[in-house]
């Protein structure tokens, strides 16, 4: 309730496109321009000075106008304008910004930081030459003081020592026309290159940056190169040029000339920095991989005497604190979060060469690696970690997988020592390069140099010759670069390579007899091979195990001679090498079963359909194959083709399909699947923003700015559940006041349930910690915990933890980066299982509990018994709770949807939704609806009940319903917006948990039944068991307006009481419900005892007459049939009162009713 203390009257001006004319003034005078929008009449000024290097200069006011005058071209259009003719020398910079007033004293700058950074102009007389782009950068005088001796003294209060990465303001002027203010520009280089003095006209290496409100081309930041002034032209674009010939992204770079104030327009190479604009290009969502620059590390004295050391791989000290590694490995992304955890985990594997293959596969991409280093090796970049110096270049773990490469940078001196090896020695950097998996695709690599881009490509010819072609202003000299290709080919095939994996023959080994039905083979190849493959087999998994072995797994063999044809091939798929290995097999082989399953995960909501393709399953002697499926729990199996199956089921649960395959010589193979049916309500795919309802954080809060010691985020990865520990504690599961976090969900009263999640490894992938599913149960009055998980990146572990005594339950070896996991509760055992592959389960333990205990909570958790940064990553997390059905999923059915109904020209609105209890208790409808625009707005049910095999309907006009259809049908509620489309749409039926009792899609276009699509029939489900997705699960009614209130069955299609036995004996149409068009159906006909075919035999009261108090009633019958006669006062149904009860001796019966009521009585007759 109190007044907001920052209300002014009026909204400040506002300010924008503020830019001066020309770019650059030959000595002409300047017009500036700003546009202001006003709610009143402001005051326009711009402040201007000349540039000096006293700070504390007056400024001097021009009046800015819109009024067509002084320069002004329009008046009243919002631009105004003021014009400086008082700075006109040749070399004067002017500083100057713009202040608008307004009436009510609100002020508003632009540029926004002035006048502490203005925009500025300078006035230069010298053309710069068009041959290249062109960038200036105008600077003030005290910024080329401060960029020089004078900044590292008392005039600047010591501020900008001689390593200084302080940005200073300035203009940027793109081919002296594109103008940006308030850009940003420093001096760059290590400390063995950079000067302590700066003029403009040396242009050294550069740093720029343009505001984020206007980029430059898109960049954020670039650096200017000096190697074209130094002889070094090319040494860097070559390097980047084989890095992209071999797949590896690389800095995109351009020649320029550069401007510094007036100064002279240098030849300069404008470079692509190893920042965001970098990995935004390269890797989509790029900027949040780890970037870490890498450098030497430095002491320094007061008089800039220096001490360094490289840079490496090695554990400093056996620390595990990120200062002691920040200096050399620098973070350029994702700073704040001042997270080493990944990097820790890098040195202390590879630096203390403890890792297996499968471990550093999950970290670093090998191909990257070696292709970096390889090409650096090869123009002898002795600068940089690979070789001797650990500097000049970038260590990234990308976003995308999570995987190390480094990044190259600075390969200025280089093509020296043609006889310089590829790998150097620095600690850990043989560590990975020597093992002989990765020696194999360095040697590739090498190979792929020497045979395709150095000595003797035609490629790399026209590639300088293009070069000088499109660079006539900066000199180049091919044949210094060729002559040292030339002379590095001996020593790389001869010292790298070698002669004995060079000359290595491309071979497969393996027995020549077999009996068994899968083999694995092994074989040799040289460094020309990237990949070897088995013609016609994609399914055998190759893999390098040395420079020249390699071995061939998962072969499948038919019955006889199986001829493999085995072809080495290069990395673009080329043919390198050749072989064909010959082995028989003895006996018939057994079908090899491929099932392919949407969805793939084979996690499938309930009442969802899960399809199963075993189309690519096939015989080794190729013949045909014959499917048997099998599914347990109730679930219904349909079979479009024989190999490929739908299923549909009635419940959440753990389901097994089954699948026999048999091939015509009577062998057969089985295969299972494990099916996890879930509710929705209690599946969490981690993809909102927030976390629903019902979870319980406990030691762990939602992400912020000031995260405390673990947080989680559902924005770090999209679909995901990011759980970051940080190194403040240890956070062990064995104390009395435990600290871990953990994400909860309750179970109480839950008994048989399942658990199940998806987690990855984030960051570190060894380490102290365990990761995954959690569950607390309540056993003889004591609380004791289960957790089954991820440990320390080689196992799977379950284990028990009651108090502070942990109990190990059970381990296996575990390789991979991921893991699918479950705990099932059943009866008195809990097991503890993991997935090797969709569908397939593997038992990891079995624990025994007592039969009454109870489940209090589970979910998911991590946990590290020391201080350790480790970030997991969860994709889903799902509670299968078998008994969790609601009687609404289970039984309550959309049976008929009138979304067209036919135009009566009466302007009725006749659309409804029929619903139906298919099941044999009432169901409760509170909280039950239809989603907002599926179809309509949305409708939620409340205070009502559907009882056992009742019919209703929702509609959009009740009493136009009514009107035509009569007050005998229930009217559940209508839609108060929308309506059912025309076309078809989505319809979404959620119950009260919002789990989903039907999500459909029907169309008014075929194989649907179109005569739906207002021609006068509405839409009628088939079986309520079956897909509603599936357009032959309807059919439209035969009865036009549909037949609301009554659910028709397959075995009577026009619903007419008939099924079609009873159509044929009776002779009736079986598609039409009034054969005779008498008016009664066929069924009621036949039951009452009239002819169905005989427009005159009808059923009906055909006379009511009163005399006193007597009413004699007379009606059509049957001789040998029983007949009620019932009397009403107001035609509800519960008023009816039985008369009496004759049987029929003649074609007409009489029967009378006494009354000495004195009203309206109503009469009807009921036939047994």
């Amino acid at each position: 309730g109190s007044s907001n203390s920052a209300l002014i009257p009026s909204a400040a001006p506002a300010l924008s496109g503020l830019i001066h004319n020309p770019a650059v003034p030959r000595g002409n005078p300047v017009q500036v321009t700003v546009r202001v929008s006003s709610s009143d009449a402001p005051t326009v000024n711009l402040r201007h000075r000349l540039d000096s290097a006293n700070p504390d200069t007056a400024w001097d006011t021009t009046q800015m106008v819109d009024d067509g005058s002084n320069g002004d071209n329009v008046a009243g259009d919002g631009i105004y304008t003021a014009t400086l003719a008082e700075y006109t020398s040749d070399g004067v910079i002017a500083q100057f910004y713009v202040e608008a007033e307004s009436a009510g004293g609100e002020i508003t700058v632009m540029p926004s930081p002035a006048p502490e950074r203005p925009a500025m102009f300078i006035v230069d007389t010298t053309a710069v030459p068009r041959d290249l782009r062109s960038q200036r950068f105008v600077i003030s005088a005290r910024t080329v003081q401060a960029l020089g001796n004078a900044g590292q003294g008392s005039a600047f209060n010591y501020a900008f020592p001689r390593l200084s990465n302080q940005f200073f303001n300035a203009t940027f002027i793109g081919n002296e026309r594109h103008i940006i203010y308030n850009a940003e520009f420093r001096k760059a280089g290590s400390p063995w290159q950079r000067s302590d003095s700066f003029s403009t006209s040396q242009g050294k290496t550069l740093k720029w940056k343009s505001p984020r409100d206007k980029r430059y081309r898109g960049w954020a930041r670039r650096t200017i190169d000096d190697d074209p002034a130094v002889g070094r032209s090319h040494n860097n674009r070559l390097v980047r040029y084989w890095l992209y010939l071999l797949g590896h992204p690389s800095s995109e770079h351009e020649f320029t000339r550069i401007v510094i104030n007036n100064g002279p327009a240098m030849i300069r190479e404008d470079v692509e920095t190893n920042a965001n604009d970098f990995l935004k290009r390269n890797w989509d969502q790029g900027e949040k991989g780890e970037l870490y620059r890498i450098d030497d590390e430095w002491w320094f004295d007061d008089g800039w005497s220096r001490t360094q050391r490289n840079a490496d791989w090695g554990v400093d000290g056996r620390s595990v604190e990120p200062n002691m590694y920040h200096a050399e490995w620098m973070k350029r992304s994702r700073e704040d979060e001042y997270d080493y955890g990944s990097f820790l985990n890098w040195v202390f594997s590879v630096g203390q060469n403890r890792f297996t293959r499968e471990e550093i596969e999950r970290m670093a991409d090998i191909d990257m690696m070696a292709v970096n280093a390889v090409v650096r090796g090869w123009v002898d970049d002795w600068d940089t970690l690979t070789r001797n110096r650990g500097k000049n270049g970038y260590f990234l773990r990308r976003h995308s997988d999570g995987k190390w490469m480094l990044l190259q940078w600075d390969s200025d001196l280089t093509y020296g020592n043609t006889s310089a090896p590829f790998i150097g020695g620095l600690t850990g950097v043989p560590n990975f390069f020597r093992k002989p998996y990765v020696e194999q695709r360095v040697n590739y690599y090498i190979g792929e140099m020497v045979e395709k881009y150095t000595s003797g490509s035609e490629r790399l010819e026209t590639w300088f010759d293009l070069e000088a072609r499109s660079n006539r202003r900066v000199s180049i000299s091919p044949n210094r670069y060729l002559n040292f290709n030339n002379s590095r080919v001996n020593y790389a095939m001869n010292s790298e390579i070698g002669s004995a994996v060079a000359n290595t023959r491309f071979s497969v080994n393996g027995p020549s007899n077999t009996a068994a039905d899968i083999i694995d083979l092994s074989g040799t190849s040289n460094h020309r091979a990237f990949d070897v493959r088995v013609v016609g087999r994609p399914d055998v998994e190759i893999q390098f195990a040395g420079q020249t072995e390699w071995s061939a797994s998962g072969i499948y063999l038919r019955e006889g001679r199986n001829e493999l044809e085995f072809q080495a091939l290069d990395s673009e798929g080329l043919v390198v090498g050749t072989d064909v290995f010959v082995i028989n097999k003895a006996g018939d082989a057994p079908p090899v079963v491929h099932l392919d399953s949407s969805p793939s995960s084979l996690n499938v909501p309930v009442h969802s359909t899960l399809v199963v393709d075993g189309g690519a399953s096939f015989d080794p002697e190729a013949t045909d194959l014959t499917y048997r499926w099998e599914v347990d729990g109730g679930a219904v199996l349909e079979n479009s083709s024989p190999e490929t199956v739908s299923v549909r089921f009635p419940r959440p649960g753990l389901y097994v399909l089954s699948a026999t395959v048999e091939d015509e010589d009577a062998s057969e193979t089985v295969t299972t699947r494990e099916i996890t049916v879930y509710s929705e309500s209690e599946w969490h795919p981690f993809s909102d923003q927030t976390l629903g309802e019902g979870w319980v954080e406990e030691n762990v809060e939602v992400r912020h700015d000031y995260s405390g010691s673990a947080w989680y985020s559902l924005n770090d990865r999209p679909g995901e559940l990011t759980l970051k520990l940080n190194d403040d504690s240890a956070k062990s599961m064995r104390t009395l006041n435990p600290q871990y976090p953990v994400l909860w969900r309750d179970l109480t009263g839950v008994e048989d349930v399942l658990l199940q999640t998806d987690l990855s490894l984030s960051t570190i992938q060894q380490g102290g910690f365990i990761a995954g599913l959690i569950l607390r149960v309540t056993e003889e009055g004591q609380e004791v915990t289960y957790a089954l998980g991820m440990e320390n990146g080689d196992f799977l572990r379950a284990r028990k933890i009651v108090g502070t005594t942990e109990t190990r339950l059970g381990s296996v070896n575990w390789a991979e980066g991921a893991a699918v996991v479950r705990i099932r509760r059943v009866g008195s055992s809990l097991h503890f299982e993991y997935r090797s592959s969709p569908g397939t389960w593997e038992s990891l333990h079995s624990e025994g509990i007592d039969t009454e205990a109870t489940l209090g909570r589970g979910g998911i958790f991590a946990s590290t018994p020391s201080a350790l940064m480790a970030r997991f990553e969860f994709d889903y997390f799902v509670v299968v709770d078998p008994s969790s059905a609601s009687p609404a999923v289970e039984d309550l059915r959309i049976t008929e949807v009138m979304y067209h109904p036919l135009d009566l020209g009466i302007g009725y609105d006749l659309e409804f939704i029929e619903l139906a209890n298919t099941g044999g208790s009432a169901i409760d409808l509170s909280g039950i609806r239809f989603e907002t625009g599926n179809p309509f707005s949305e409708l939620v049910l409340d205070g009502l009940t559907l009882a056992a095999g009742e019919i209703a309907v929702v509609t959009a006009n009740p009493s136009d319903f009514s009107a035509i259809y009569g007050e005998g049908i229930r009217i559940l509620a209508s839609w108060s917006d929308g309506g059912i489309n025309n076309g078809g749409e989505s319809i979404v039926l959620v119950d009260a948990q919002g789990d989903i009792i039907h999500d459909f899609e029907f169309s008014d276009d075929l194989p649907w039944p179109v005569e739906a699509d207002g021609e006068g029939s509405s839409l009628e489900v088939i079986d309520t068991n079956g897909n509603y997705n599936d357009p032959f699960n309807w059919r439209a009614s035969l009865a036009l307006g549909g037949t609301p209130g009554i659910v028709t069955s397959e075995a009577d299609l026009d619903n007419d009481g008939l099924d079609d036995v009873g159509e044929a004996l009776a002779g009736t149409d079986p598609r039409n419900p009034d054969s005779d068009g008498d008016g009664a159906l066929d069924g009621s006909e036949v039951n009452a005892g009239t002819d169905p075919l005989d427009l005159l035999s009808v059923f009906k009261l055909t006379q009511v007459t009163r005399a006193g108090d007597t009413t004699r009633a007379s009606w059509s019958s049957v001789p040998g049939r029983s007949y009620t006669l019932q009397v009403s006062p107001d035609l509800t149904e519960k008023s009816w009162v039985d008369v009496g009860t004759v049987e029929a001796s003649r074609s007409i019966t009489v029967l009378p009713h006494v009354s000495t009521e004195n009203r309206d009585l109503y009469y009807r007759v009921v036939v047994e």
